[in-house]
């Protein structure tokens, strides 16, 4: 290893070098080709990036603006610190556990006005789980399930209406509303 404060004035110049850590300068050292990918990608989805804000430019100077001006420092400081963010996932809510009627009913009203198609078994999984979430003190799940089904207001209806067409009861069912 050098070192400043011996005397190296009988060192051949072989010894001289081979005392040199030349690792700490990266001379000598084979670049990682994964990392060495993954930078060539990032570089290239910034240069394209920055093409399609500026049509104008090619992707020669695209690259040069990023990697050798100040503000193609900062541009690419700026993309390469948005693409570690870890997206935000949607909440997933699960419909068989749906405490609030206005979910449900929503739910029914797209299956009776046929955008969404869900399968009886689903649909009554839906409801008995409303039900579990809101019955009475002292009323079972199953009448609670009852309550649902025959409630005389509109949301009761609509939930009739999708009950029937998923039982694939429409002609039947008309009469039960």
């Amino acid at each position: 290893m050098w070192d400043d404060n011996e005397d190296h004035s009988g060192w051949s110049l072989q010894q001289m070098f081979s005392s040199i850590d030349f690792t700490k300068l990266g001379i000598g050292k084979k670049a990682d080709p994964v990392e060495d990918d993954q930078l060539t990608s990032k570089l290239k989805a910034m240069v394209g990036a920055l093409i399609v804000a500026n049509p104008g430019m090619t992707e020669q100077h695209a690259m040069s603006y990023l990697m050798h001006s100040p503000n193609g420092r900062a541009v690419a400081e700026h993309l390469n610190s948005i693409s570690k963010r870890k997206e935000e996932l949607m909440p997933q809510v699960d419909i068989f556990k749906l405490s609030n009627i206005n979910s449900v009913v929503e739910i029914a009203k797209s299956i009776t006005k046929g955008d969404a198609e869900i399968s009886e078994m689903d649909f009554t999984k839906m409801l008995q789980g409303h039900a579990v979430l809101t019955k009475r003190a002292g009323e079972s799940v199953g009448a609670a399930f009852e309550r649902l089904l025959t409630a005389q207001t509109p949301d009761g209806a609509e939930l009739r209406k999708a009950y029937i067409l998923c039982k694939g009861m429409t002609s039947a069912g008309e009469e039960l509303l």
